[in-house]
């Protein structure tokens, strides 16, 4: 199968998901719908990377400007619904400190809203649910011979070689180095089940749950480096004293999981 055959099979989902989701968003008071917004975009700007060779490039690069701004005003969305959960809930913690941080999740979430219930915002769904239904425009230049498995191939590639990139000296990275390891190991993992029906060995599956795997380990210790500096801005613009500084570097446990992870995952893809 031609690639620019396949495209309203990989791509017309992810685009419809965002749209939705930004209608979903800009209607309910649901702190979930932001968590499928957030990885709806994600998933999104991963799918139209990977087919970027069959994509015209302007329109691609345009749109993914638009998904880009979007995912940037719902960070603080995010940062502030896991520090809730799991900073500012234990016990521990001072009310007056968990009184602030709900208020600033909501005061985020407010502001969000106002976004994509904006203009800009409702053109960018409607933008989204019209490409769902244009993808069969033309491929530029030689690309339009591209096969499906060629395109997973090269996408796959890029994303490895970015990965093993990353990972080099896994037990050196520092807290900015792990945050752009764990980006690559979601882009790669993202790439992998955009082109799964093209792999339907039960290694591909062990792969893409390592993946995950390492994620979730990558995810947890982004989120606990994240604690601290929040922790102190919180107190500050409250007018609280500061807390006690939680620790907030890799433990022997973490860093363990983290390399077994890692190996995991090396071993899986390379």
């Amino acid at each position: 199968m031609r690639a620019t055959a396949a495209l309203p099979r990989l791509l017309a989902p992810r685009l419809r998901e965002v749209a939705q989701a930004i209608d979903a968003a800009a209607s309910r008071d649901d702190l979930e719908v932001w968590h499928h917004l957030r990885v709806g975009i994600v998933r999104l700007r991963v799918a139209l990377s990977a087919c970027r060779d069959v994509l015209p490039k302007t329109a691609r690069r345009q749109l993914d400007h638009e998904l880009r701004w979007l995912r940037r005003q719902l960070a603080e969305v995010r940062d502030w619904d896991v520090f809730v959960q799991r900073q500012a809930s234990a016990a521990d913690v001072d009310p007056g400190l968990r009184r602030a941080a709900r208020a600033r999740l909501r005061r985020s979430t407010s502001q969000a809203r106002d976004i994509v219930q904006g203009r800009r915002c409702r053109a960018l769904a409607q933008h989204l649910r019209r490409c769902a239904r244009q993808l069969r425009a033309p491929a530029p230049h030689a690309a339009a011979t591209l096969s499906l498995a060629e395109l997973a191939d090269h996408a796959l590639r890029r994303r490895r070689r970015k990965l093993r990139r990353r990972g080099r000296h896994i037990g050196q990275l520092r807290s900015d180095d792990l945050h752009r390891l764990r980006l690559a190991v979601k882009k790669l993992r993202y790439t992998a089940e955009l082109f799964r029906a093209l792999h339907a060995e039960p290694a591909f599956e062990q792969g893409l749950h390592e993946l995950e795997h390492l994620q979730d380990v990558l995810g947890d210790i982004h989120d606990r480096e994240l604690a601290a500096p929040l922790s102190a801005r919180l107190a500050r613009d409250a007018g609280l004293a500061a807390p006690a500084a939680r620790r907030s570097r890799i433990g022997a446990r973490q860093r363990r999981a983290l390399l077994c992870a890692w190996a995991a995952v090396a071993t899986a893809w390379g």
